[in-house]
């Protein structure tokens, strides 16, 4: 007997794996009371060790082993223990009677009777109540088989992963058939429960007994918006091929009719497509036919060649804004469609690309909507000649446009530059010498500009260690001489750069090679930072620059703009202070020469504490900017526990320019041992086709989330990302 294999590999380990614990990284399991019954303490025995049996009274009579009272059977990590266990050897049978307790690492198992069957991997079980350690379940089945040694099945089962002593949630099935080579598990006449209150019901239900994919209905999402209504996502998964898969959603809106869904997705080799569908049919609001959005994407290799391919395409302008992708109305003032392909050639690279946009703000005319690249044809690359560095930038492009007055034509352009880049442990220098050639041939005439540029990069990089602090100096020179060339010609897709401090260190004051601005200045910068040597972080820093001109700059966007003056440009401000691991405060700010007058600000309070506390304070502000527009905005973001239950979610921005609230949202979760809730309403301005008139939307969402069993409703945690700093980051922790 002591000799014998304890076949207690148990069909109830039945969703140990289809059921993942959904939550935060970390423990979500952390408000629970201790998880399972009190058991004996006994030794664990060695894998290879022969099994154990101990009971107070035993028999044997060469077919028949009885053992009874307190019998205890160890093999290795597994133990079990009952009050009378038969064995008969032939046929070899084990019957197991009275209170029946067995548990290794993976399952804890109580049961009143189990017979098995070893030589036919077959057994019963009647009157069974288990815990799923890893995965944090337990339930009960008035009877569990083990059919085979691939199949299992479960009569009257109850799943949850709350404490026994209080189901907040139960899923029951009247039968559960387990196919372990499938890697499923089919469970009949299925009813998910929440605090009593039926939320689902399903005559069958396939789910997953391992990490393989399989087709099936997903978890349906419930929410609400003031331009769509009550609207239901009900969305099935077809698993297609190991590479292949899709996912069909029908999505009922109350004021909208039917929208179908479809999302298709291919993995090879050597890349990846994404292809999405959103259709409605008939807009029920509206009266429009039709209304759609595509999205696809593919991303590939073949041969050296490395290629994408996306084809974003909208019906109408408002579809983005009447039915975003997200209850939250997260909408985009442009699609994207593209094809290109890239090549490396050691450090070259070849770059073909094709490229539109489809416009779907109404905060931009049509002639200033964006160009199309028909195609694009580019190559950049670096060489090493012998001290020297080679860089050359070339390209050929042709702009065509949607609005016939505007021009359109090919843009032909070459940059090639040297440098002798000096680097030592306490400075460096770069003097570096370019040539920057453009040449357009449009349907209106061609412009041809020829333009060489200098300059000298210097920094020195100082060090002071202290006991208590890490002091870094580094100041910087950089020295740029650009000579005026006449520029009249049409912008495809030049800008003026945002001011920075980066910037003032760059060629060009402009964006794109539309213009190159001219130059004859020194930009100089001193930044100073202290670092904490005992903990790490950045305590201190503080960098100022300031670009001085020795000349009129006289290259402007559009004709009629203004020109920078010679002498003292504005000043560029960058500061951080590390107020303690917790606080944070940062500024940017950019004044005019004189320091008189702010043109830029931004600043950002933020606080991290622990326990999940965060909280962020900001303000942003452009003035009198010709590369930005006016505009001045504060707003605060919080994550705010009140109790290891309850936490504050909120986020507000308001325009302080137009007095005008831009976006709201406020929110709640409630977590508990087995189930989070998750409820918010958020209120934001959307684009209108009257300027004048500022139209705003609200989406309510509840999500419900079963822990170990999945979320009920839309998922909330991408939107509290996208609106309070550092939430993701909560999120991970």
């Amino acid at each position: 007997m002591s000799n014998q294999r304890i076949p207690f590999a148990l069909a109830v380990a039945l969703a140990s794996a289809s059921f993942s614990a959904a939550g935060h990284a970390a423990d979500p399991y952390a408000l629970c009371p201790p998880f399972g019954p009190e058991l004996p303490e006994l030794p664990t025995l060695a894998p290879d060790a022969p099994a154990r049996a101990e009971a107070d009274r035993a028999r044997h009579d060469g077919r028949v082993a009885d053992m009874q009272g307190d019998v205890r059977l160890q093999r290795g990590d597994q133990r079990l223990l009952a009050e009378h266990i038969r064995y008969t050897l032939a046929p070899e049978k084990i019957e197991v009677d009275g209170d029946l307790r067995f548990w290794d690492s993976q399952r804890i198992l109580f049961a009143q009777r189990a017979a098995f069957w070893p030589g036919e991997d077959r057994g019963e079980l009647e009157a069974v109540r288990f815990w799923l350690p890893p995965n944090h379940l337990s339930g009960e089945s008035a009877k569990v088989t083990r059919l085979n040694a691939r199949q299992d099945r479960l009569d009257a089962v109850s799943l949850s992963s709350c404490p026994t002593s209080k189901r907040d949630w139960v899923l029951e099935a009247a039968r559960m058939d387990l196919d372990h080579d499938r890697g499923r598990g089919v469970a009949h006449d299925t009813w998910l429960s929440f605090k009593g209150v039926p939320l689902f019901y399903s005559p069958w239900l396939d789910f997953p007994l391992d990490d393989r994919r399989a087709s099936g209905f997903l978890y349906p999402s419930l929410g609400f918006s003031s331009p769509r209504g009550v609207e239901l996502g009900m969305p099935y998964y077809w698993n297609i091929a190991p590479d292949r898969d899709a996912t069909l959603t029908f999505r009922p809106m109350s004021q909208r009719g039917l929208m179908l869904q479809g999302e298709y997705r291919q993995l090879w080799r050597a890349g990846q497509a994404q292809a999405n569908l959103d259709w409605l049919p008939h807009d029920e609001d509206s009266g429009q036919q039709n209304r759609y959005l595509v999205n696809t994407r593919a991303d590939g290799q073949v041969a050296d060649w490395n290629g994408s391919l996306a084809l974003r395409r909208a019906s109408d302008r408002d579809f983005m804004r009447d039915f975003s992708l997200t209850p939250w109305g997260s909408t985009t003032d442009y699609l994207e469609s593209h094809a290109s392909a890239r090549r490396d050639y050691g450090h070259w690279n070849l770059l073909l690309n094709a490229q539109q946009w489809q416009t779907l703000t109404y905060n931009v005319t049509e002639a200033a909507r964006p160009y199309r690249r028909l195609p694009q044809v580019r190559l950049t690359g670096h060489e090493a000649l012998g001290p020297l560095e080679l860089t050359l930038d070339t390209e050929a492009v042709r702009f065509a446009h949607e609005f016939a007055p505007n021009p359109e034509g090919e843009r032909y352009a070459i940059q090639p530059a040297l440098s002798l880049p000096i680097q030592e442990g306490w400075y460096s220098i770069t003097p570096r010498v370019a040539l920057d050639s453009t040449h357009d041939q449009l349907d209106t005439g061609s412009f041809e500009r020829t333009t060489p540029i200098t300059s000298l990069d210097t920094r020195l990089f100082f060090d002071r260690y202290g006991d208590t602090l890490h002091q870094q100096l580094e100041p910087r020179l950089y020295y740029l001489y650009v000579p005026y060339r006449k520029q009249d010609g049409p912008l495809f897709d030049s800008g003026l750069a945002s001011p920075s401090l980066s910037r003032l260190f760059t060629p060009n004051r402009f964006v794109g090679r539309d213009r190159l601005g001219d130059a004859h200045a020194l930009s100089y910068a001193l930044t100073w930072r202290a670092l904490d040597a005992l903990e790490g972080f950045e305590r201190a820093s503080v960098a100022l620059g300031q670009r001085y001109r020795f000349s009129d700059e006289r290259v402007t966007l559009n004709p009629g703009d203004p020109s920078n003056s010679s002498g003292a440009g504005e000043v560029m401000g960058e500061i951080g202070i590390g107020l303690s691991r917790a606080w944070r405060l940062r500024l940017t700010a950019a004044t005019d020469a004189n320091i008189d007058k702010l043109t830029q600000t931004y600043a950002l309070l933020g606080y991290r504490g622990q326990g999940g506390h965060l909280f962020n304070l900001h303000y942003a502000q452009h003035k009198d900017d010709p590369g930005l527009p006016d505009l001045e905005q504060a707003g605060l973001s919080f994550a705010w526990p009140v109790s290891r239950q309850w936490r504050l979610l909120g986020s507000v921005v308001e325009d302080l320019k137009g007095e005008a609230v831009i976006q709201a949202l406020a929110g709640v979760e409630y977590d508990s041992c087995c189930w989070r809730l998750r409820m918010g309403a958020r209120r934001y301005v959307v684009d209108s086709p009257d300027i004048d008139v500022i139209e705003t939307d609200t989406a309510v969402l509840i999500q419900l989330e079963l822990k170990g069993l999945g979320g009920l409703g839309q998922q909330a945690d991408r939107q509290f990302e996208r609106d309070i700093l550092g939430f993701s980051s909560l999120q991970a922790d």
